[in-house]
């Protein structure tokens, strides 16, 4: 059965996303580390600048973290970074079994269990330390699994979210330099403002730099400095350190949602990232509206002549926002294969949006043709960052807002096919 709605990822992006980043903090691509051959030992591969922690907590922005992981295993990604011990899970579920893990949140010796044991033991679990107390709850049980748990001590250097105040965050490194079951494996911030303020964003480097300096006497050698997200990678080289997480640019955005985009050092490896989200629905119905008749909800939009109004079935249930109404465009492909724009008119419903297909011929928006919600051309109306812009809010929420229930399909040069993989079943996608 053809689904109604389908959003479909091109890994081939992303791979293309992550070389971008590369050329940027001048690392060679790095083969990922069989934790097998390790014993346990620290990864050498952590030993290095230039290296890449790819964000895909929340599922991947929502895309679907185990395909978009093993893509990015394969492409030799030194860490990935989730929030939550169960995304942790699934990805080890979904058979990501060399590239190291690293947990954001704050975990606790509760966490680590079930599928969390193998990669405790091999030294592929990383976690962030926040406070003392999750310090002394992780070092009982890394001595329990009689392992030295590499940890990674989180700085608030003015995000005021998670982590240590400088101080107390000196007191945990001291902690962790003393601990026979736990190895300082990194130490990081997180950059506040990134996306629009360069002032407070190289503030907050130099408290980290300087924090760093007080520190560094409990800093093992192969210890790793990180606090550049996204914004932070293209704002400046000297803001990078020795590992960069980057998430959104991943999967191709990032000057979109930057408020001082003329600022950055690297705009032009920043408008180099492609796009790696395509969402399109198609119509399924078509009615003449007479001028002065209303449609939608509230009769927020009513016709100024007669006019051919279409139906695609998808809503703000599929994450297709309210706030758009009335305020975006999608596309359709004519017989030529050039995408033409129609306006959405009408409130959004549940599952159900309406466009005014009054200027396209009828060749083109016929009752089955496609329709293009998200494409992947920066100049068209229906670029993901132009169209959260429209919605008020950011691309990030957009794209995790995007509903479990809409099939997701990957695409790269190297699949012996393109499958439809739904949410809860994404193991399949064969690779040569």
């Amino acid at each position: 059965m053809q689904p109604t709605s389908r959003i479909d990822i091109d890994l081939d992006a992303i791979e293309h996303n992550v070389r971008t980043i590369r050329a940027l903090t001048g690392a060679s691509v790095a083969a990922p580390v069989d934790a097998a051959n390790t014993g346990g030992a620290p990864d050498p591969a952590l030993a290095r600048q230039g290296m890449l922690c790819a964000i895909i907590k929340a599922d991947a922005y929502g895309l679907g973290a185990p395909p978009i992981a093993r893509r990015l295993e394969a492409a030799g990604v030194e860490l990935l970074g989730v929030y939550t011990p169960e995304q942790a899970r699934d990805l080890l579920a979904a058979g990501v079994t060399r590239t190291a893990i690293l947990l954001l949140m704050p975990s606790y010796a509760a966490d680590l269990d079930g599928l969390l044991l193998a990669p405790a033991r091999a030294g592929r679990l990383h976690a962030s330390l926040h406070s003392p107390g999750q310090l002394e709850s992780l070092a009982r049980r890394a001595a329990q699994l009689g392992v030295r748990l590499p940890v990674h001590v989180e700085v608030d250097t003015g995000m005021r979210r998670g982590g240590s105040r400088p101080d107390d965050a000196a007191t945990l490194v001291e902690m962790v330099a003393s601990s026979s079951s736990l190895r300082l494996a990194g130490v990081y911030s997180h950059f506040a403002s990134a996306d629009r303020d360069d002032a407070t964003t190289r503030a907050q480097a130099a408290m980290f730099e300087a924090w760093i300096d007080g520190v560094r006497a409990h800093i093992p050698q192969d210890c790793v400095a990180h606090q550049s997200n996204t914004f932070g990678v293209f704002r400046a080289r000297a803001l990078h350190r020795d590992m960069v997480r980057v998430g959104l640019a991943l999967y191709g955005y990032a000057l979109e949602e930057a408020h001082d985009a003329q600022n950055f050092e690297h705009r032009e490896h920043a408008a180099s990232l492609r796009p790696a989200v395509h969402w399109e629905t198609r119509l399924i119905h078509a009615t003449r509206v007479e001028p002065g008749e209303r449609v939608g909800y509230g009769g927020t939009w009513s016709a100024q002549r007669p006019s051919r109004i279409g139906l695609a079935p998808v809503g703000y249930a599929d994450g297709y926002p309210l706030a758009i109404s009335n305020r975006a465009m999608v596309g359709l492909r004519d017989a030529s294969g050039t995408t033409r724009y129609a306006p959405l008119v009408g409130a959004v419903s549940m599952d159900q949006i309406t466009i005014d297909l009054t200027d396209l011929p009828e060749t083109c928006a016929h009752v089955g043709a496609s329709v293009e919600l998200v494409g992947v051309d920066r100049e068209a109306p229906t670029h993901l960052p132009s169209l959260a812009r429209a919605a008020g809010t950011s691309t990030h929420e957009l794209l995790c807002r995007m509903s479990p229930r809409l099939p997701r399909r990957y695409f790269a040069t190297d699949l012996a096919r393109a499958e439809i993989e739904p949410r809860d079943q994404r193991l399949s996608t064969s690779v040569r």
